[in-house]
């Protein structure tokens, strides 16, 4: 392990002026497609911008194309995004993401690329923190510092020292002038954690993270005040002022908790399996289209198909409530249209949900294959508010899922969600919920 800064003749430039939460964000959009261009060099493929785009193909580990929409009002949007799911089909890739950089784009976006069968993801949150509100004078960095070569590792559970990632985090660390290095929080004995550092350069210059892990066995105590303040002193060694993230895979609460704030939400829609390899027909495009366009005269022409699957897999309703189309959504569901716990509640309509969780037979209908209840779900989502609602309306705080035998207690508890702990503990719950 090293722990030395670049040499100044390497030194990236970055934004030390004091900046706007929307300069911020787009400085932390502008850092993750790098990390993405970065990610498709290292691994043998290729990227570009071609048009309102940015694509990126990255064959390994495993075959995927990015998306990023930079403008949502592009004229030839639609055709490009069309273009590249052709493209994907023929490179043989298993997946496609697209990325709006802003929530809001959904009423441009989301509807017309779920309508070719694109499926939505998680909301990441983009994240910033000025090193100069943190204390760090007199920190040493040894506590988190570079991995030279993380083929030389073998850590179970740390996803960057596996295999063939390893070798391509290797790659990206190895490009000169140095601009990535795969850091681990070290622990007694070895790793027992990952992150990586990448600095964009320029006008828009940040330090972003990416691909932060903590072993299970080492997260009873987070990744600590003085492990954090080792990976900012190493931040700051850089030149940087400004820290950036994408929360998807952590809790925002957690990067709060040091510092950081929101500076905007994102909205990724996800491409594979038979969606990715089937070409739509028209029509089902189309129904799909009116309704997250909310076009309700279209959707008129389709009464007789309102219980039809779209090409995302998804049923009409649930495609309503992912883009936000309350018209739509009220539309479907007078005239036939099923109605689904989840679909209910994400379009903020309380009494129906109350009203589906109520009838047990209409619970269990609706449990997935998984056997996931809705409070397994809620505990995915992190949303107490869903499970209290759940626990009042009587659902079973007890069931388990088929996968894992496990309760929604069990699955907050692995999760480290407090909250959710907090609201399925027997303490809270006392006789909810059993039914």
């Amino acid at each position: 392990m090293g722990d030395e800064p670049p040499s100044p003749g390497t030194r990236a430039d970055f934004l030390t002026r004091d900046a706007s939460a929307d300069e911020l964000r787009h400085a932390c959009v502008l850092n993750h497609v790098d990390w993405t261009r970065r990610l498709a060099a290292a691994s043998d493929g290729d990227c570009g911008v071609d048009g309102d785009l940015f694509l990126a193909h990255l064959p390994k580990p495993r075959p995927e194309l990015h998306i990023v929409v930079l403008d949502v009002h592009g004229d030839r949007l639609r055709a490009q995004v069309d273009e590249a799911v052709r493209s994907a089909r023929g490179l043989g890739v298993e997946r496609v993401g697209c990325w709006l950089t802003s929530a809001d784009e959904q009423t441009q976006v989301g509807g017309w690329v779920g309508a070719r069968g694109f499926r939505p993801g998680g909301l990441p949150q983009w994240m910033a923190l000025d090193l100069r509100g943190v204390a760090i004078d007199g920190q040493s960095a040894e506590a988190v510092s570079p991995v030279e070569r993380l083929r030389d590792w073998s850590v179970c559970g740390l996803t960057a020292f596996d295999g063939e990632t390893a070798a391509i985090r290797d790659a990206m660390g190895a490009v000169e002038p140095r601009r990535v290095w795969h850091l681990a929080l070290w622990g007694d004995g070895g790793p027992v954690g990952q992150i990586a550092v990448t600095a964009t350069t320029g006008p828009w210059g940040v330090a972003g993270l990416h691909d932060l892990i903590i072993l299970p066995e080492a997260r009873s105590q987070g990744i600590g005040a003085a492990r954090f303040r080792a990976l900012c002193r190493f931040v700051a060694d850089l030149g940087a002022r400004y820290v950036v993230l994408n929360a998807e895979g952590n809790p925002p609460a957690l990067y709060r908790m040091l510092g950081f704030r929101s500076i905007g939400r994102g909205k990724t829609w996800w491409l594979s399996g038979d969606a990715l390899a089937t070409e739509h027909t028209a029509d089902r495009v189309t129904l799909a289209e009116a309704i997250g366009a909310g076009e309700l005269a279209t959707l008129a022409r389709f009464r007789d198909r309102l219980g039809d699957r779209l090409p995302n897999g998804m049923t009409t309703v649930e495609f309503a409530a992912a883009t936000a189309q309350q018209a739509s959504a009220r539309w479907l569901v007078d005239n036939g249209a099923p109605l689904d716990v989840l679909s209910a509640w994400d379009l903020g309509w309380q009494d129906a949900v109350r009203g589906l969780l109520a009838d047990s037979t209409v619970r269990d209908r609706q449990r997935p294959r998984s056997g996931k209840s809705i409070l397994h779900t809620a505990v995915e989502r992190d949303d107490p508010d869903l499970a209290r609602v759940a626990l009042a309306s009587g659902v079973d705080v007890e069931l388990r899922d088929n996968r894992f035998d496990a309760t929604a207690l069990d699955w907050a508890k692995a999760l480290q969600r407090p909250r959710m702990v907090a609201v399925l503990s027997p303490a809270t719950t006392g006789d909810q919920g059993v039914s």
